[in-house]
């Protein structure tokens, strides 16, 4: 992707290459961000060869578990995956853009039924799916990303900045000085926004659930100017499209299932 001269996420570790689950084999940190980088519009992994973030909890399942103990990740923590699951530590994204739903899954995940607005009717829950730039140590990854229930929390935070700029700027630029600045930016780049989550029980139900938490601030001027240039960096502007290709295409699988 979109290279500056940020060091590297880590020097001399190793941290297991997963799929779909561990194998086992060991590379250095670099050779995980090359496979980070080559596999990127590689159409057989992740959604459309576009990368995705993903979480880490207490209950996730060994395929995600696993290489995340090994990487040394704590549990709640969010990673980005493309075939390697690298932890974000913190979690740093640029909204491109989101839909927001009420669905229904099954235990694999799968939607089984949707509304636009909520039904106020049981197994429904929030449901936002969005397409971002990850800003890890300094570079740019578009990916994609679902944030459900509780943790819908970790995107509506950048859904209301967004909203903000394009529907009120004057508004949006009166936050403060920095923010005067930050409406002039291209648009991605006008907020950036730090999100966790962490996995608790409910006071009502007594069940799990993941609880999101997201702040929005402006961006310091270095850093419109680093995406400014990662901007002109053909592979990273396809990498943009690719993300909202697969994003539009998640959207458009929901919305087929929307009441007529």
């Amino acid at each position: 992707m979109a290279k500056n001269t940020a060091a590297p996420l880590v020097k001399e570790e190793v941290v297991p290459v997963t799929d779909e689950k561990p194998t086992g084999s060991l590379v250095t940190a670099d050779q995980m961000w090359e496979q980070l980088e080559s596999a990127e519009h590689d159409e057989s992994v992740a959604e459309g060869g576009v990368p995705y973030v993903g979480f880490y909890s207490e209950k996730s399942k060994p395929h995600v578990s696993d290489p995340m103990k090994a990487a040394g990740a704590p549990v709640d923590t969010f990673y980005l995956d493309n075939g390697v699951k690298v932890p974000l530590i913190p979690f740093k994204y640029l909204l491109l853009d989101s839909a927001r739903y009420f669905t229904k899954v099954d235990n694999q995940n799968k939607v089984l039924a949707a509304y636009k607005e909520d039904p106020n009717e049981a197994k429904f829950s929030e449901h936002g799916l969005a397409a971002i730039i990850v800003i890890l140590n300094g570079q740019y990854f578009p990916a994609t990303a679902q944030f459900r229930g509780g943790q819908f929390r970790c995107l509506a935070a950048a859904r209301k900045m967004q909203l903000l700029a394009r529907k009120e700027p004057e508004k949006f630029a009166a936050q403060g000085e920095a923010w005067k600045v930050a409406i002039t930016a291209p648009p991605p780049v006008r907020f950036i926004v730090t999100a966790s989550a962490q996995l608790t029980k409910s006071t009502t139900s007594g069940n799990d659930f993941i609880k999101g938490f997201a702040t929005a601030v402006a961006p310091k001027i270095d850093e419109v100017n680093s995406f400014i240039a990662a901007s002109k960096d053909p592979k990273f502007m396809a990498g943009v499209n690719a993300a909202i290709g697969a994003f539009t295409r998640r959207k458009q699988a929901i919305e087929k299932l929307l009441p007529r």
